[in-house]
């Protein structure tokens, strides 16, 4: 290759001669990989051509016949006489390894397969709903929730109703109805009990409670929910069918 240094040197010079030229950059003798141009005596760098001109051997007749050219005698590529010949590499060598970046945050473990989150409570249904129990810190994943109660309620009519909640996740169909569960009793019935289970979807760390409430507006002042399970199970593969 020659002429290295100096071709390295001017070449953002080339890129504004040959631009302010309007010579387009197409134009550039590339073989090989490396660049090709010619330096007059006044620093004037141009790109060579790389193919021989062609003349119209038969014009139209609205054309106007040109007087012979004379062949030119040096080939394609090359400079003129009293211009120096430079060249470069289309591509630059590959630069140094850059510096390790940090390290990322650490990501969340999935829940193993077959592990089971449990959690237990209870709690006196007054007004809104209460949450009787919760499971915190539940890895992505999908679980298999299952949720039952024991409860009394006095000698009036009344209702429960429990609904599923996950943070962090989404409880199957549930705008349809899932993870929720409901139960009227009439007078006389004085103890209740209630179990469901439903499909809990966790896109990530989060946890899933169980709220529940009375749903009977004429039911006692309190339901008291003497004992409150839930439980969700990982899952390594659930399939759901419609």
């Amino acid at each position: 290759m020659s002429g290295n240094k100096r071709g390295m040197a001017i070449g953002a010079l080339v890129g504004l001669v040959v631009g302010g030229s309007g010579v387009a950059v197409a134009a550039v003798a590339v073989e090989s990989g490396v660049i090709t141009a010619c330096v007059g005596s006044g620093g004037i760098v141009r790109i060579p051509p790389t193919a021989q001109p062609t003349m119209n051997p038969t014009p139209s007749p609205n054309e106007t016949m040109l007087a012979p050219q004379p062949t030119p005698t040096i080939a394609p590529g090359e400079c003129q006489p009293g211009e120096k010949k430079i060249s470069w590499n289309q591509t630059g060598p590959t630069g140094p390894q850059g510096p390790q970046g940090p390290q990322g945050p650490k990501g969340e473990t999935p829940a193993q397969s077959g592990q089971i989150y449990f959690a237990t409570g209870s709690g006196a249904l007054s007004g809104p709903a209460k949450e009787l129990a919760i499971l915190r810190e539940v890895p992505a994943g999908d679980y298999l929730v299952q949720a039952s109660l024991r409860y009394s309620g006095g000698y009036e009519k009344y209702g429960v109703r429990c609904d599923l909640n996950a943070t962090n996740g989404e409880v199957y169909q549930s705008s349809y109805g899932g993870g929720q569960q409901s139960q009227l009793h009439t007078a006389q019935e004085f103890y209740g009990s209630m179990a469901f289970h439903d499909v809990v979807k966790m896109t990530g760390t989060g946890t899933i409670s169980l709220k529940c409430y009375q749903n009977w507006s004429g039911g006692p002042a309190d339901v008291n929910v003497q004992f409150a399970r839930l439980s969700a199970t990982a899952t390594p593969k659930l399939t759901v069918f419609p």
